[in-house]
């Protein structure tokens, strides 16, 4: 598990990519700091897993799960939960609502920042190419389509339609004799 911070704060916490380790066990840490918290918090507000799950919006067993430390928790999450419990969010995380930003802190979200920045225009990017790509296929099926359209407009005529269907079986239609 990763936890995002500032200010002594978190920001969020993700599961690490597979493959990649932990440079140090703090962060295993905060990870069991805030876990212990949130189980605290609810217990002295005299609720169940279920109920804080239910009033949060999420499944009991992820309530569990957070609590053990075994499961990841978006900031979205971690602020209902401390709504329903009645408290400032940053309480729940090591020192508490009071801890100033550090260097190191601003510096990380410095990094997020540009990396979102970057996976932006990544993105915008693939869509311009991807538009431009689109309006390439569609200007190269607009032949196909004109055809389409020519052969629509050029329908046989409906009586031709009936003689060669009539030159195609001799025999009169069932029901249908030559003096009707």
């Amino acid at each position: 598990m990763r936890l995002h911070t500032l200010g002594g704060h978190s920001v969020g916490m993700s599961k690490e990519p597979k493959g990649q380790d932990e440079s140090d066990g703090a962060i295993d840490e905060v990870i069991k700091v805030i876990s212990r918290r949130l189980a605290d918090t609810r217990k002295k507000r005299g609720l169940t897993q279920a109920q804080l799950g239910e009033k949060a919006g999420v499944r009991q067993s992820y309530i569990f799960e957070l609590e053990q430390g075994s499961s990841s928790m978006t900031l979205r999450t971690l602020i209902r939960m401390a709504r329903v419990l009645e408290v400032d969010p940053r309480e729940l995380f090591p020192g508490g609502a009071s801890a100033p930003v550090t260097a190191a802190e601003i510096e990380f979200l410095a990094g997020a920042l540009d990396r979102l920045a970057k996976a932006i225009e990544d993105r915008v990017a693939y869509e311009k190419l991807r538009d431009e790509h689109e309006a390439s296929v569609l200007e190269e099926l607009k032949p196909l389509a004109e055809l389409r359209n020519a052969l629509a407009v050029r329908k046989l005529p409906a009586d031709t339609a009936g003689s060669m269907s009539a030159t195609k079986s001799k025999r009169p239609r069932r029901g249908i004799t030559e003096d009707t």
